[in-house]
Parts: structure tokens; sequence; C-alpha cells
């Protein structure tokens, strides 16, 4: 009784230090829309917007309003957070796996870890923290970061040299991440990655992810003749 007494008041404790890091508004940025993640004391709203972060549905609708979800609590591991829900509202619980956290910047949200459910809260912390494996994520921008993403270079300005950059950094994380595409056997993660990897290969590149795909696709269609860039294209179907 002790031990388990001693055991909450640990992860109280965590919970009013670790969870503030995480409090705020976060943006996942997709194909055709960014996803707005407001993380709050017990809840995380979520909902989508445009590029210009003006409201996709009519505001007075029921999809303006966005989703709620609350969670029971939420957990430190190293670089990693666990997100505690309280499954179907009983005393089952699953989680979400956030990790590479850089405060005011980003964090990501994990896809590739075993989706497992526990019927108390030491098991399943005790799961997560033993689960060491690389994980590969969306990545949330933080609200204070966006200018800084706006500050950026635009996609527009990418000469064929920068474009062919981007292209490497992009194979690269493709190459790194399908083995676990392989393992979970998803197509619809693969979709939705891809468009992830899109928008770290531009970030690293120096780009504003922000921009999008109709101006990589202008780029695209501009440089795809061109000979180091069709060779480096046609590489991928060898």
């Amino acid at each position: 009784m002790k031990t388990k007494l001693f055991f909450l008041i640990l992860i109280c404790g965590a919970l009013a230090g670790y969870s503030q890091d995480l409090l705020g508004k976060w943006y996942r940025i997709g194909r055709g829309s960014l996803q707005q993640l407001e993380i709050t004391p017990d809840s995380i709203f979520s909902k989508r917007l445009w590029f210009d972060f003006s409201p996709i549905y009519h505001v007075d609708s029921v999809e303006e309003k966005g989703e709620s979800n609350a969670y029971h609590s939420i957990k430190k591991i190293d670089n990693r957070y666990l997100i505690i829900f309280s499954k179907d509202k009983s005393s089952k619980f699953d989680s979400e796996v956030l990790f590479d956290f850089q405060k005011s910047k980003w964090i990501k949200l994990a896809w590739n870890y075993k989706d497992s459910v526990f019927s108390d809260l030491e098991n399943t912390i005790s799961f997560y923290s033993n689960d060491r494996k690389k994980l590969f994520g969306y990545t949330l921008f933080h609200e204070n970061y966006i200018p800084t993403l706006q500050s950026m270079k635009s996609i527009k300005k990418m000469d064929k040299e920068e474009f062919k950059r981007f292209l490497n950094i992009y194979f690269e994380k493709i190459d790194e991440s399908i083995k676990e595409f392989d393992k979970f056997n998803s197509g619809y993660i693969a979709i939705l990655y891809n468009s992830e990897q899109i928008t770290q290969a531009l970030y690293e590149a120096g780009y504003n992810p922000l921009e999008r795909m109709d101006e990589l696709e202008e780029l695209f269609i501009k440089f795809k003749d061109e000979p180091e860039i069709k060779a480096l294209i046609d590489s991928r179907d060898n």
C-alpha cells in the first residue's frame, strides 16, 4: 500500500512540472492543411486550419470548434512524454508518445510504437519506459516558433542545386523509415508520413515548410528534366 501511494505521489509531482512544458498550441503541417493541437492542464483540443491559420470550417460549425479529448496524466521518461488516457472512461489506460522535445520549438508525435492497453498506471509507464527503439513521428511546432518558420527562405527561391539538396534529404528520410513501414504494414501511415518527411526535409534544407505542395510541384516540373535531378529521381526506381 505504501509503495503504491509513493508511486502516485511521484506521478502527481512529475505532472505538475512536466505538463507545463507541453501546454499551449502546437501545429502539425499536413499536405493540405494544418492540424492545431492545444494542450491544456486536462485536455487536448484538435482542429484543422488553412496554412494562413484561418479556420477551414464555418465559424459557428461543430467542426470549427474542434474535438476535445480529456487525458488522465502526463509522464516524462528521458526526452519522451507519455500522454496517458483513461480508455473509454474505464480503469484501463493507453498512451500517446511524444519525443524529441525542443522547448518552445517542437515536439514529435510517434507513430511506430505498439498500441497497448493496461489495467493500471504502473504497468503503463513501465511498458513505455522499457521500449527504447528509435521513434519516428509527426512534428508539432510550438505556436511561439511559427514566426521563425515563416521567416525562413521561400520555396519559390529554391534553385536547382538547392532542390537537389532537398531531394537528397527527403530520400534519406524515406530510406531511414521504410523498414518501419514494413513492420506496421500500413499504407495509411506511409501516406501521412510522406507529407511529414517533406516537412522535415524542407526545414532541414532551410526552407519554410508552411508554403508546401503547390510550390514544390512547380519546382519538380521546372527541374525534373535537368540531368542531375533526373538521374537522382531515376535512381530511386532501381
